[in-house]
């Protein structure tokens, strides 16, 4: 099972930005994938400029089966626009969004955008197992707590997953899939340009 995590282009991609964050929340969900024996990559948008032959090119390296893409409100539509390409490359590939945009909007997104197969809410690492799981071996996407997904009905909102408890049983994130050499500046106030510097969550909501 072979995954492709993507942070989708920033709509101010043509602006030269100071800094930029880390995909963290992309790292965490790899490491527990890893942890889980799914073969992952990431794809930084943000601070890779992004193109078609760019993502086509990864596509062709990763093979993946699943590509999942976070997305903010501003970056939907760019993230919409990724999973066309993908589907369009081969329409074997789930595509799946999550992020804050996800839990804002509910299943709208899935009825806006029709490049995404799925969506999750709420925390993602075990929904996402699962959806990888599901697209292996089939079976009943309404069996999967957190997710959202297509029927013949119109789009279903399965029930919410617990949140994760205690946050300390999830793996450390897996840094060593961010390229580092592309990430511009520090991640905040302070810190010089030279160092390079991560960030630390402690817990989780906004």
């Amino acid at each position: 099972m072979n995954v492709l995590l993507i942070r989708p282009p920033d709509p101010l991609q043509h602006v030269q930005l100071l800094s930029h964050t880390r995909p963290m929340n992309l790292t965490f969900l790899a490491s527990f994938l890893r942890e889980n024996g799914v073969r992952v990559r990431l794809l930084d948008f943000e601070t890779t400029r992004y193109s078609e032959s760019t993502l086509l090119d990864y596509l062709r390296q990763a093979e993946p089966d699943v590509v999942g893409v976070s997305c903010m409100t501003p970056s939907i539509v760019n993230g919409a626009r990724v999973c066309a390409v993908v589907k369009q490359f081969s329409n074997r590939i789930a595509t799946v969004t999550g992020g804050p945009h996800v839990n804002g909007v509910g299943v709208s997104v899935l009825e806006e955008f029709p490049s995404f197969d799925f969506a999750i809410f709420g925390e993602g690492e075990q929904t996402l197992l699962d959806l990888c799981r599901h697209v292996r071996d089939g079976g009943d996407p309404n069996d999967i707590p957190g997710l959202m997904h297509r029927s013949d009905d119109g789009v279903t909102q399965n029930s919410p997953r617990p949140n994760i408890e205690p946050l300390d049983s999830l793996p450390f994130p897996a840094r060593d899939l961010i390229d580092w050499k592309h990430q511009t500046g520090h991640a905040v106030r302070g810190i010089t340009n030279e160092t390079h510097s991560t960030e630390l969550f402690t817990s989780r909501g906004c």
